[in-house]
């Protein structure tokens, strides 16, 4: 009963004759849907694949455009305060390198002992 003594009519079935509903059958349905799941490890694979061709060409690029430096003794050379986490110590407004320091030895290539203006050498550069 609704208000004012009106009363509401539900209507008892309700046809719709829509294509789609009419010609669903789920059996095929739910085949279409595990069909894909089946696929799935193909698609990862090729998908794994073609992130590595792309970082592949990302390191290719990259490297060409770099232009490498050889570092001899007694060259003065900055040290990144990040390396050294020194950078998490002060504001944003600090210095990124400090230095110059003065190679002193090559442990190996890109390993280098360093010992600054004063003459002090640095263990752990």
């Amino acid at each position: 009963m609704l208000a004012y003594g009106s009363e509401a009519i539900l209507l008892v079935k309700v046809a719709l004759h829509i294509h789609r509903l009419t010609t669903f059958q789920e059996e095929l349905n739910n085949a279409a849907l595990r069909e894909p799941l089946d696929l799935l490890p193909y698609v990862r694979g090729d998908d794994l694949l073609q992130e590595a061709l792309y970082k592949l060409c990302i390191v290719r690029l990259h490297d060409r455009e770099v232009k490498l430096h050889p570092i001899h003794i007694s060259d003065f050379v900055l040290r990144c305060t990040e390396a050294v986490a020194r950078a998490s110590e002060h504001c944003k407004l600090t210095a990124n390198w400090e230095g110059p320091y003065k190679v002193i030895a090559q442990m190996r290539p890109g390993t280098y002992h360093l010992q600054n203006t004063d003459g002090i050498h640095f263990l752990r550069t």
